[in-house]
């Protein structure tokens, strides 16, 4: 019966961000995101994986700056991809619970870096050869299975976007600052 409850609060995040796709407002689908997020953390929280958990919060914390980066420019700063990859490596070391632990941290440092470069490419391939992998063995490993669903429907998403705008399409793609 634990198990169940432990899934669905995952199966509830994984929910959650697919509704946050649907939606036209940005601040609707950051809303969404971020309590699918916290559907995740709770997961993690009760699977003993708190590794995960620290990295989904800095995650959340870095996804709200980006979101207002080119609206004021303390958010365009450099300084910030430097602040998130370094609170990821403090977690991934401090949490440290053997060899799987710091694969979210991984992606997300990758990620991270790709945001704030600001090429659409850039992002596309940041998460699907490094986050998203990383993300799906470190659900597989501890027990999320809405986590590596998830997971999966975002690389499948990326590959999608890639076929139907074309690779050569995106080469110059700028994010809006």
């Amino acid at each position: 019966m634990w198990d169940l409850f432990v899934q669905s609060i995952g199966s509830l995040g994984l929910i959650l961000y697919l509704i946050s796709y649907q939606v036209r407002k940005n601040r609707s689908l950051i809303i969404l995101q971020a309590l699918g997020a916290g559907a995740f953390i709770l997961q993690f929280l009760l699977l003993g994986a708190y590794s995960g958990c620290s990295s989904l919060l800095v995650v959340m914390a870095r996804n709200l700056v980006a979101s207002r980066r080119g609206k004021n420019p303390i958010f365009d700063s450099q300084v910030w991809p430097i602040l998130f990859a370094s609170l990821l490596l403090i977690s991934a070391i401090v949490l440290y619970s053997g060899w799987h632990s710091p694969l979210l941290q991984i992606g997300a440092i990758a990620t991270t870096f790709a945001i704030w470069r600001g090429s659409a490419r850039g992002i596309r391939m940041a998460n699907l050869l490094i986050n998203s992998p990383c993300s799906i063995l470190y659900d597989a490993i501890i027990g999320s299975y809405a986590g590596v669903v998830s997971e999966s429907i975002g690389a499948l998403s990326i590959v999608i976007s890639i076929i139907r705008f074309g690779w050569s399409n995106m080469e110059g793609e700028e994010i809006r600052r």
